[in-house]
């Protein structure tokens, strides 16, 4: 599968069509609705460290169901007004525990575990955001939820 341009961040795309493909490998269906701003305040590099954490326990979860479960990724990012709206959606069999907003690692080494979800919130908190986790037991879905404030940077 051929890289696709999602935005006009290289470093964005790499991490997109990286973590995309390697869900792919591991039998994850990616569905990926991506409409970007072209120049924002918003560094790749903050962008990759939110995209990247967050493929990545998606991924995680969408493992833990046996092979030929329903194993999915719908990712959507969008702008509205002056805010950046990034939904994850996943596969998810168990209840994450959640405490207050944290959610907490359920693997055994906690130590090395849960530094991923701090990166995201302290870069969602430099762009005056919010992060929001919602389970569905019923659909065994896991939704994570950031809005981030962003200035688009006019061309001069």
């Amino acid at each position: 599968s051929g890289d696709i341009k999602w935005t006009e961040d290289t470093v964005v795309n790499f991490i997109l069509n990286n973590k995309i493909s390697l869900a792919q490998q591991k039998g994850i269906i990616v569905n990926a609705n991506i409409d970007f701003p072209l120049k924002t305040n918003i560094t790749s590099n903050d962008m990759t460290t939110m995209l990247a954490n967050l493929f990545d326990n998606a991924i995680e979860a969408c493992e833990q169901i046996a092979a030929g479960g329903d194993r999915h990724i719908d990712l959507v990012i969008r702008r509205i007004n002056g805010m950046l709206f990034i939904k994850f959606e996943n596969s998810c069999q168990t209840k994450p525990m959640i405490d207050k907003d944290n959610l907490l690692t359920v693997k055994r080494d906690k130590q090395l575990h849960g530094w991923g979800l701090k990166s995201v919130k302290s870069t969602v908190r430099k762009y005056d955001g919010s992060i929001d986790f919602q389970y569905s037991q019923e659909k065994q879905l896991f939704r994570t939820v950031l809005n981030l404030s962003f200035n688009e940077i006019s061309e001069i």
